[in-house]
């Protein structure tokens, strides 16, 4: 059994219309602490801030491919959540466009589609977003 944890910190955004966070890198740097120890939870920790929407799906989809079923996964979005039209929810990147989000976020639906495909049957997912 292995147990590795994807951590991803958006606060910063190009799109004026996003405004700045303070607090996901103070929220990742903290969960990597206790996620990483020894005592508490062992983990192999992965940390993304400021990454390109390109970047956050290619390392989601690392996380959950080519598990065990034992294995215990962590992804965790410290950042902006936008709804489009229809309601689809998105994780905002740096390079997220609040006019594009189809083109320039990362889909919701994309996470639940590497949760499914995944063969570990222990997954957390954290999304600390509006």
């Amino acid at each position: 059994m292995r147990r590795r944890a994807l951590l991803i910190a958006n606060s910063s955004y190009d799109d004026p219309r996003l405004r700045q966070l303070r607090a996901p890198p103070a929220d990742v740097a903290e969960l990597e602490r206790v996620l990483a120890g020894p005592v508490v939870g062992a983990f192999e920790v992965e940390v993304l801030q400021e990454e390109t929407a390109a970047r956050v799906q290619e390392r989601i989809g690392a996380l959950f491919a080519g598990r065990r079923p034992n294995d215990v996964l962590l992804l965790y979005f410290s950042g902006h959540g936008l709804k489009d039209a229809t309601g689809g929810l998105y994780l905002a990147a740096r390079d997220s466009l609040v006019s594009d989000l189809a083109g320039t976020g990362v889909r919701s639906d994309f996470v639940n589609t590497c949760v499914r495909h995944s063969r570990s049957r222990r997954i957390v997912i954290i999304l600390d977003c509006c």
